[in-house]
């Protein structure tokens, strides 16, 4: 702007020409391209850089053990209950305190929670990633503690608010490059009843890392379809209509009526819409739930 300003300035005195005027400001931006280009290489190193220390502090952290455990004698489908869970990262911030509750197979429940009360915590804590520090969580009357953690965790499906999508066919995104034949993948499509994805997305369709390249909506029911391969007990969705539209919202919440007929459905339900889905609603407040 300020070659410019001058430039211009000496224009109105007759001092330089249009010409040279022109010729300056195109010089002057190539001269400072290397320098743009190698600032932008020096910010893309850092990225890397930060990423692949996140990598390596992963790769370093000790192996989960005692995963081996018990799995309930009857079959599905299962009760969970919640009796009397208090949890907190430090003994002076409880984050869940005497939280009991029961879910029924068949049925939808609504939690409604303020950020910061402890919801994504129950679900870890369902998943059995974390020790209780008080009371107990039962699936199918075995205490998730005795579970055998695989088996727990075939059980249960967790879908954030962001579904996580690799580069790769949308096969391998569903398979997550287990060796499932096709008719198993399109089984479980048509319990879903969402038939409809493969008129726009075949097996073989590429998928961008992150889902870019589909539809926050479309990334929601490719997870729902994943997920649903596992023949889950248990569905937790993280507020899985927070970036959808009205049309993709109602048909995820019909498809989560379809899972509910034989499966514990719950979902972080914010939006007075999504609420009117639920069968009932529990509202966790700090440190407790009503």
């Amino acid at each position: 702007a300020s070659v410019l300003l001058v430039g211009g300035y000496l224009l109105y005195l007759g001092e330089t020409t249009l010409g040279r005027l022109v010729a300056f400001s195109l010089y002057q931006q190539l001269f400072f391209r290397p320098f743009r280009i190698i600032a932008d290489q020096v910010n893309s190193l850092q990225m890397g850089l930060v990423s692949a220390d996140r990598i390596f502090r992963l790769l370093d952290r000790p192996e989960e053990e005692h995963l081996e455990g018990q799995v309930p004698a009857t079959p599905p489908p299962y009760t969970l209950s919640f009796e009397g869970v208090s949890f907190g990262y430090s003994p002076d911030h409880p984050v869940l305190q005497d939280f009991s509750l029961t879910c029924q197979p068949g049925r939808v429940y609504g939690l409604v929670a303020p950020t910061g009360t402890g919801k994504s915590t129950l679900f870890y804590l369902t998943l059995g990633y974390y020790r209780l520090q008080a009371g107990r969580i039962t699936l199918g009357g075995l205490d998730i503690e005795a579970w055998d953690k695989r088996a727990l965790r075939t059980q249960i499906a967790y879908i954030p608010q962001e579904p996580v999508l690799f580069e790769g066919t949308l096969r391998e995104n569903l398979t997550l490059y287990r060796d499932l034949p096709d008719e198993k993948l399109q089984a479980a499509l048509k319990k879903l009843k969402l038939e409809t994805l493969l008129e726009k997305w075949s097996l073989d369709s590429f998928i961008a890392m992150g889902g870019t390249n589909l539809s926050a909506g479309e990334r929601q029911l490719i997870a729902l379809w994943r997920a649903a391969l596992s023949s889950p007990s248990v569905w937790i969705l993280d507020e899985p209509t927070a970036h959808i539209e009205p049309e993709t919202e109602k048909l995820l919440y019909e498809r989560l009526r379809v899972l509910a007929e034989k499966a514990i459905v719950l979902v972080v339900a914010h939006r007075p819409e999504s609420r009117a889905y639920c069968d009932e609603l529990v509202f966790l407040t700090r440190a407790h739930a009503a």
